[in-house]
């Protein structure tokens, strides 16, 4: 993500990470396939030294009680898809729905799904433990709810990318209120959560097409969720956080909330002077300007005036 990130700092430390040699690679790979000796050459080869890639491979040919080796995947992307494609198809549901939550999750969040197909789900939880799919999370951020993680964040993400924009929308929308009815008083504490949540199904569900009407319930949710954490942000001044929720809120905004656009706008616009951004701050706040001299709100228009004059 920020492939210059340390470089050059002498307060930077850097490890290079090789890929492991074929020697090492064959040890790990005879260790996971001890009665596939005709494989192992072929999953050292195909690995490329990538001890995930090599492991992922091995647990899909012992799940698969043997694979011929032109029928190994090419990436660890691949082999991981594959692994999914071959869970029992509750399992892989489960596996999807929290990889909607993130890289750890909530057993709670699963509860809806097992409860609607009538199956157990602390059975199947184990069995995805079992199968170093899942594993056991840290401390929860919501009372009273155990936290698992997926083993590693790319079988999240290629669980995650399985699903379609449409889908993913409506999960994430599901996940946001299972979280806001979790939190209950704490509700603030875990904002940044909802909005990111509510955030994502109103994007995603624009791009993935779904019914106006559906489409403008998450939008003005994600908007309610992305201002409340924006007021956060800025009044913690992390103005950079603060933009971005901000942003967001406005980029999401459904035709019938341009009165909300333009106060979260006018917000924008001051969290982007506090960061020196004057060009930007000036072009939202213009916008809100016309927006309050269209409704003839000569408070708002004579405020943004001495705003934009002071910039």
């Amino acid at each position: 993500r920020r492939p210059g990130w340390g470089g050059g700092r002498r307060s930077a430390t850097q490890l290079i990470l090789d890929p492991l040699g074929a020697a090492d690679t064959e040890s790990l790979v005879a260790a996971l396939l001890p009665d596939s000796d005709e494989l192992v050459p072929a999953v050292v080869e195909r690995s490329g030294g990538n001890p995930l890639f090599a492991e992922e491979m091995a647990r899909r040919i012992v799940e698969e009680g043997g694979v011929h080796a032109a029928e190994l995947p090419d990436t660890v992307q691949g082999v991981l898809a594959a692994r999914l494609d071959s869970l029992e198809p509750f399992e892989r549901r489960l596996v999807q729905q929290a990889a909607v939550v993130g890289r750890t999750f909530w057993e709670g969040s699963l509860a809806p799904l097992a409860h609607s197909e009538g199956r157990d789900l602390d059975r199947a939880l184990i069995s995805l433990q079992e199968k170093d799919i899942l594993a056991p999370g840290a401390e929860g951020r919501l009372a009273g709810e155990r936290e698992l993680a997926f083993k590693h964040v790319l079988i999240r993400d290629v669980a995650y990318g399985m699903l379609p924009k449409s889908v993913r929308a409506r999960k994430h929308f599901e996940v946001g209120s299972f979280i806001e009815e979790r939190a209950g008083d704490r509700i603030d504490e875990v904002g940044p959560l909802l909005a990111e949540h509510y955030g994502r199904a109103a994007a995603l569900g624009h791009e993935g097409g779904l019914p106006p009407d559906e489409l403008r319930g998450m939008q003005r949710r994600a908007m309610l969720f992305l201002e409340r954490a924006g007021d956060a942000s800025a009044r913690l001044f992390s103005n950079r956080e603060s933009a971005s929720h901000y942003r967001h809120a406005r980029k999401i905004c459904p035709r019938d909330a341009l009165g909300d656009s333009a106060r979260i706008g006018e917000k924008l616009g001051d969290v982007s002077l506090r960061l020196g951004r004057v060009d930007e701050a000036i072009g939202v706040w213009q916008e809100c300007l016309e927006w309050h001299r269209g409704q003839e709100d000569l408070e708002r228009v004579a405020d943004l005036h001495r705003k934009i004059g002071a910039a």
